[in-house]
């Protein structure tokens, strides 16, 4: 039997004052999410795969294309069909703050298959380079 798992990402502008921003929510039928992005000196790729759980968010694993610039794959990373791969050695987070950046393209974030601008999804305006802020719960109104 395959039961599925829906968990709720929040995203929203970081804010001093965190009743002043508006959120949104995506729904994560498997609880997943993976950031893709651009390393902004080595033109690299990256991503890390997340799981939502209770504590907070774990990560699953993370792929390097190639290290550089102070920002090596770990020793315990493998390299496997082009990337090194390793499982990030921290514990839950409560929240992910992303910065923004003009030096790459925009960060990408994918449920399941489906990949989009991480702006896109928060619905900002091209002009706006607040960092974004991901964290989850019962409702993204609350903080």
């Amino acid at each position: 039997m395959n039961i599925s798992v829906l968990a709720l990402l929040c995203i929203g502008a970081f804010e001093a004052n965190a009743s002043d921003h508006q959120s949104l929510e995506i729904e994560l039928p498997d609880a997943t999410f993976t950031l893709q992005w651009m390393h902004s000196i080595e033109k690299s790729g990256w991503e890390e795969t997340w799981r939502v759980t209770n504590a907070g968010f774990m990560p699953i694993n993370a792929r390097i294309k190639t290290g550089g610039s102070g920002m090596e794959p770990p020793p315990s990373s493998v390299f496997v069909d082009g990337w090194y791969v390793y499982r990030p050695e921290i514990g839950p987070v409560p929240e992910i703050v992303i910065p923004d950046s003009s030096f790459t393209a925009p960060m990408q974030i994918c449920v399941q298959d489906d990949c989009s601008p991480l702006s896109e999804v928060a619905k900002r305006r091209t002009d706006d380079i607040r960092p974004i802020r991901l964290w989850s719960g019962a409702g993204c109104s609350k903080m």
